[in-house]
């Protein structure tokens, strides 16, 4: 399957979800996130002169409306390449059934799926198990994307390419494929982009090296300070505001004194004053740096301290010295307090997790609940790709633990964890749950999740109108908090 146009057309897609993680999944229609693989695929691809068209389900709650704009949009031009998506294995049964609809409609198409942490991870079982795919796209797509168009404009099979597996070449040839600089983006591309939250790319790839983690061995990349501060002004002017809260998307939040220092100059120099929203390890921010990353606009900070038990910490790999490593998560906490800087904490139940060392960790939890904003805990899944899975086998199997194998999840590609003899995948759910709820009321979820995760514009009494609606045991907060006063004194109103 060929073109011989020089400017190809291409469809890029944003596959959605079954499912999600949590119970409350779907349940608020203004809850969305960008897809920032096709928007900078698609903005490099358009930078060559293609033409390029993205499509985002997420505005369609209804599975037939999304089904039916899926296929309106199939048909709406004659497509030489359309790629799919697949971030999670929620999305890999959609993958499976919009490729064949595609193949269908468009039997002359090119179907390229990509998606970096899932089938990228699965590109031969991908292709065995959809015979409407030509390839898949394994690691970032940027580069083998472009190969791909080319190639087929030569008028030769992809068969060839670094990084793309076809059944003629089932195991990919690999060769350095990551953009060394992030792309600037187009978001005038992105369709209906002010319905979405604003987020912007901060980084890829991570330096550390957990062992449940997909983004272990990727190489760490960073918008310079100007690069960033370009990006942040040209979401604000494509949103027509300078006030919007964003999400700064990273793996991990990685930033020198001298690099806040340039970036905190180039907002002034470019006359922006961002509010902003990321994620980092707890053991990488000094406490000395927290006034200047408030005065840079960071008002909340999502914080991976995954567990507070020293043996836990040593399995997972997280860091050599676990003293030191709670020692530097406690005084962040307290640092983020004093500048009213909003705290979500991230708690993994690893592989091995015992009652003692969830003791361990309730225990580090309520000693700094008034520096605590919110919990967001979760039990292990193995993902494919994970670097560490085989010592996590084995860490399974020795504490009595074993693997959720039903067909559910086996056709997602996804595993949850028994993590031991004493609890199975779904005790720790519950115990997840319960922490959430009793770590977060309703209007610090609704503070927090206005930066990355809702809507623009979306007001607090829409918001508790749903969740009332959809029912409020299902998500991880409560109505009210009876046990103490909210962690942070959040300036916001509720009634925007």
């Amino acid at each position: 399957m060929t073109s011989s146009e020089k400017n190809m057309r291409i469809l890029l897609i944003n596959l959605p979800s079954e499912r999600g993680k949590r119970a409350h999944f779907g349940r608020l229609s203004f809850q969305r996130g960008t897809n920032y693989g096709i928007l900078a695929i698609g903005s490099i691809l358009k930078e060559y002169g293609h033409h390029v068209q993205l499509f985002d389900p997420q505005l369609w709650q209804n599975v037939e409306q999304k089904e039916h704009q899926y296929q309106k949009i199939l048909l709406s031009d004659r497509w030489d390449v359309i790629g799919f998506s697949c971030l999670t294995g929620f999305s890999y049964p959609y993958l499976l059934k919009w490729a064949r609809i595609a193949r269908r409609l468009l039997p002359k198409a090119n179907l390229i799926a990509g998606g970096q942490h899932h089938v990228g991870e699965i590109p031969a079982r991908a292709l065995e198990e959809c015979s409407a795919l030509d390839a898949v796209v394994c690691g970032e797509g940027e580069l083998p994307m472009l190969q791909i168009l080319k190639t087929l404009d030569d008028g030769e099979p992809i068969t060839q390419i670094p990084s793309v597996v076809t059944r003629e070449m089932p195991l990919p040839r690999y060769s350095n494929s990551e953009l060394t600089t992030l792309p600037t983006l187009d978001y005038s591309i992105y369709p209906e982009l002010k319905e979405f939250p604003a987020s912007v790319e901060f980084a890829r790839g991570c330096p550390f090296g957990c062992s449940f983690c997909v983004s272990t061995n990727i190489s760490f990349r960073r918008r310079s300070p100007k690069s960033l501060s370009t990006e942040i002004k040209s979401v604000c002017e494509s949103y027509n505001t300078d006030s919007l809260p964003m999400y700064l998307e990273t793996p991990v939040f990685l930033a020198s004194h001298k690099y806040l220092m340039g970036l905190h100059s180039m907002f002034s120099k470019m006359g922006i004053s961002p509010i902003w929203r990321t994620e980092t390890r707890v053991d990488v921010i000094p406490p000395s740096y927290v006034s200047l990353l408030w005065d840079c606009g960071l008002r909340i900070i999502d914080l991976g301290l995954e567990t507070a038990s020293p043996y836990m910490l040593r399995l997972m790999n997280k860091t050599p010295n676990p003293n030191r490593y709670l020692s530097k998560a406690s005084k962040l906490l307290k640092a983020l307090r004093r500048k009213g800087i909003f705290a979500k904490v991230n708690i993994l139940f690893y592989a091995g997790e015992s009652p003692d060392t969830i003791s361990e960790t309730k225990a580090f939890l309520d000693a700094h609940r008034d520096t605590i904003g919110a919990i967001s805990a979760y039990p292990l899944m193995m993902y494919p790709g994970i670097e560490g899975m085989d010592r996590m086998q084995q860490i399974i199997a020795g504490s009595g633990g074993s693997l959720v194998e039903d067909e559910v999840w086996l056709r997602r590609h996804l595993t949850p964890v028994n993590v031991s003899r004493y609890y199975t995948y779904f005790d720790i759910m519950e115990i997840a749950h319960d922490w959430e709820q009793e770590f977060q009321t309703a209007e610090e979820y609704y503070y927090q999740r206005r930066f990355g995760y809702f809507a623009p514009g979306v007001s607090y009494k829409d918001f508790i109108k749903q969740v009332l609606e959809a029912g409020v045991q299902s998500f991880p907060f409560g109505l009210a908090r009876e046990s103490h006063e909210p962690a942070v004194h959040t300036n916001f109103s509720i009634s925007q």
